[in-house]
């Protein structure tokens, strides 16, 4: 009899490790509770990959291989709006090129190929397009575009100047984006005909558009030379309509509209705070998080329930990854508390969370 039970539970514990490799291995975890990332865990980043996390079990699958293995490094992965792909840059010698691989991290395919340096690829809202940023000097940077269909490349904006802070409006027709034409301000280009319209901004220097999820506003930051402040703006694109969101030596940056479009999440207070803008009411909430220094904009679950971000905190004096229960942000600010889901302290980039399943 203890022989048997000494068997039963060898079978047991047997099967549970298998289970936990399989996950880490394959990387089947829940999608709708599931982050992909950058991480690395040097002092000088000379080992950065890209890592999937179960959010829930904190079960953890690596992407890439080391950097003594492949001499890359791969950086700022983001799902496909199926979450069936993901868009990478991959760092190759001195060159640094965007890649697609599939949910499982096979098949890599490498998209970038007229110019040397190429950044921040972003979705299309339909999957079809993949923009991104691209440059042969570091000075003058192009918006390409990529028909995932055809595999065609087309540089969008032929006009001379630099194309930065892409962002596609929600019917993947039209992208928006921080230009230095004619002048430096934030302009609308249509992706079928090319055609470009100067978006109506009051500020002489306007960038980081994000377009909220109805597509009838634009949300960007202005900088005043003058009194060295950044400011939260709104633009109604149906009647050209501007309202300052918020204002102040705090310098607004990094907007994120929630899921349902009713809330504006911003950092503030130089990268220290996050502020949630109610559209409904045009009132602003700050959520205090701590002492930590917030790295890029907070990412929105799909239902709206979580933010995700990366911050560095001086107590653990490294960055983690870290979650804010927004249901419970919004309802009270003052329990707005943290939760902080990566183990190991490390450099790590702004997490993407994986579309919710259909």
């Amino acid at each position: 009899m203890i022989c048997y039970l000494v068997r039963l539970m060898f079978c047991v514990i047997v099967g549970c490790v298998l289970a936990v490799l399989l996950s880490l291995g394959l990387g089947h975890v829940l999608p709708q509770d599931e982050v992909i990332y950058s991480a690395s865990f040097t002092y000088d980043g000379s080992d950065m990959r890209m890592y999937r996390m179960d959010v829930r079990s904190r079960l953890i699958h690596p992407f890439s291989k080391g950097y003594e293995e492949t001499r890359t490094l791969d950086l700022n992965p983001v799902w496909s709006p199926e979450g069936d792909r993901i868009a990478f840059i991959a760092k190759l010698s001195d060159e640094i090129h965007i890649y697609t691989m599939d949910a499982l991290g096979n098949n890599r395919q490498r998209l970038s190929n007229l110019a040397p340096y190429n950044f921040g690829p972003q979705w299309s809202p339909d999957g079809r397009w993949l923009a991104y940023v691209s440059t042969n000097d570091y000075i003058t940077f192009h918006l390409m575009v990529i028909d995932l269909q055809t595999m065609s490349t087309t540089r969008l904006v032929n006009r001379n100047g630099t194309v930065i802070h892409p962002s596609w409006s929600p019917d993947s027709q039209r992208i928006a984006f921080m230009g230095m034409l004619a002048r430096a301000d934030l302009y609308m280009v249509d992706v079928a005909s090319g055609e470009i319209t100067l978006l109506p901004t009051t500020a002489a220097s306007s960038e980081d558009p994000a377009w909220s999820p109805d597509g009838e506003h634009i949300a960007f930051v202005t900088y005043d030379e003058a009194l060295r402040q950044t400011d939260l703006y709104n633009l109604n694109l149906a009647d050209g309509s501007l309202h300052l969101v918020a204002s102040g030596k705090d310098n607004e940056q990094y907007p994120a509209w929630s899921p349902d479009g009713r809330y504006l999440l911003y950092v503030t207070d130089d990268n220290f705070s996050f502020a949630l803008y109610d559209r409904l009411n045009g009132t602003n909430t700050r959520l205090p998080v701590g002492s930590m220094n917030i790295f890029g904009r907070g990412n929105w679950s799909s239902d709206g329930r979580y933010i995700l971000y990366s911050a560095f905190t001086h107590h653990f004096g490294a960055s983690s990854l870290y979650r804010l229960n927004a249901v419970m942000c919004i309802r009270q600010p003052s329990w707005c508390i943290p939760e902080r889901l990566s183990g190991a302290l490390g450099d790590y980039s702004v997490p993407d969370w994986r579309p919710t399943a259909p």
